[in-house]
């Protein structure tokens, strides 16, 4: 609820200077003529951008947008890419006073979020106890969508046509004596010539090394003892999705956004792995998959949150993740599926991502050639545009982010003063309000947070 000022306040005693307006939408930021900027809902998927210099209020405001998106809404979301172990704050009710008074006009409650901290399987994962302290739960992908998708895994070179030809005999197996039984009558079958025996066993010897660094690796559900690739879940909610044995079931991640929880993956361990895009890439794959084929998933909206996006498309292999995120911002619309991004530099974002955003939010840039880009990008005529993104002032201390909000859609005004909505598609200018969750502080530990909590 939005605590609007009604005209003449001074004359009015405390209880009556204020009204109530009920928000109906997302609220983001305050305009510098104090109007309450929303984002509204939409019955099909769209996309918001966010972009600007480090440490000028990103993150900020995607917590906010999920703080209040998910509350409001019930959106199902996913937080993809915690590279930086950044969300385990969000879990708590905001603590930060400045936060607290910037956020009071909406006359909202401090609260965390609900989320759940997964932490995919390998063979060196280690939790700290500070993070074991949270709801967590350890996540592998099932071993046969990986012996389905090998390429993206593993190079297989020349054995490729052979391991393809004879997939049913690996699909069946659950360990390396398994592997060597398959591989051998793989052999034994392919003979055509007795002198082609060695290079078909040297074919199988690259089979069997690839099976031995996929059991090494330890990220997949044939080789993760504790970490699960799907979960059956029940709650009241679910009932009508219930299979036969009384559950629901899906992939970890789904089952959670499915009862109520955000998954929030933390990459910071796996990002230099050569198989770390095709994982990424499984996970939206799915996702994409159940939005058409799952009786939860199919008639909702889902919320991929994807901080620095342009950090998951580094490195080998990066183009796999990369053309499935395209594919969201692409088929989002259609499909119900929308992305909230965000990047310090804007032309790092793929055309097919930023060309089917209808938010973009703007902190401070420093770089000239960008900004005009983005002012190209959004229609934008006035050249002046640009010097006030290049001098936008940010105060983190104060709870002061300066952000310059385009859409091709609309916003919806809520005015401060009269309480009265207006929708405009005219580039606004405002402060990022904060979020209700607690934010991280680079500079206070995770566990004196949590000493403050308790």
């Amino acid at each position: 609820m939005l605590k609007a000022d009604r005209w003449g306040e001074g004359m009015l005693n405390s209880k009556d200077k204020y009204h109530i307006v009920n928000l109906n939408y997302v609220p983001v930021m305050i305009t510098d003529n104090r109007k309450i900027l929303c984002i509204q809902d939409y019955m099909e998927g769209f996309h918001i951008g966010v972009t600007g210099a480090s440490s000028k209020g990103k993150g900020i405001l995607g917590q906010t947008f999920l703080d209040f998106e998910f509350r409001m809404k019930k959106v199902p979301t996913i937080i993809l890419n915690d590279f930086q172990n950044e969300t385990f704050e969000n879990s708590l009710p905001c603590l930060n006073p400045v936060f607290l008074k910037n956020s009071s006009i909406l006359n909202s409650k401090p609260c965390g979020l609900p989320i759940v901290y997964v932490f995919p399987s390998h063979e060196r994962m280690y939790i700290d106890e500070t993070k074991k302290l949270f709801p967590h739960i350890k996540m592998s992908i099932p071993m046969r969508s990986v012996i389905m998708n090998m390429k993206n895994y593993f190079e297989l070179d020349k054995s490729a046509k052979y391991f393809s030809a004879h997939i049913d005999k690996f699909l069946k197996c659950e360990d390396m004596d398994d592997v060597r039984r398959a591989v051998k009558d793989m052999v034994n079958e392919s003979i055509t010539d007795p002198k082609n025996r060695s290079s078909l066993e040297t074919m199988a010897f690259k089979i069997e090394t690839v099976f031995k660094n996929i059991f090494d690796e330890g990220f997949t559900d044939s080789s993760a003892e504790d970490s699960h690739a799907m979960l059956n879940v029940k709650c009241d909610g679910l009932k009508k999705y219930y299979d036969k044995e009384g559950y629901y079931q899906n992939y970890t991640l789904q089952a959670l956004m499915a009862i109520g929880f955000i998954p929030s993956i933390q990459t910071s361990e796996i990002r230099s792995k050569p198989w770390f895009s095709a994982y990424m890439a499984f996970i939206v794959s799915s996702i994409y998959n159940d939005k058409r084929d799952d009786i939860f998933f199919r008639d909702k909206i889902v919320r991929l949150y994807v901080p620095e996006i342009d950090k998951l498309w580094k490195g080998e292999g990066s183009k796999l993740i990369k053309n499935e995120l395209n594919l969201i911002g692409t088929n989002g619309r259609t499909m119900g599926m929308s992305l909230l991004w965000d990047a310090q530099d804007y032309n790092k974002v793929p055309d097919d991502i930023k060309s089917n955003t209808s938010y973009l939010f703007v902190l401070r840039k420093a770089n000239k050639e960008e900004v005009k880009d983005i002012r190209d990008d959004w229609g934008e005529a006035d050249k002046k545009m640009e010097d006030v993104i290049l001098h936008l002032e940010t105060n983190a201390k104060k709870g002061e982010f300066p952000c310059v909000a385009f859409t091709n859609r609309e916003f919806v005004l809520y005015d401060v003063r009269t309480g009265r909505v207006e929708r405009t598609s005219k580039p606004q200018k405002g402060k990022l309000l904060t979020p209700l969750s607690q934010h991280k502080n680079p500079g206070v530990p995770l566990k004196e947070i949590i000493k403050e909590i308790r």
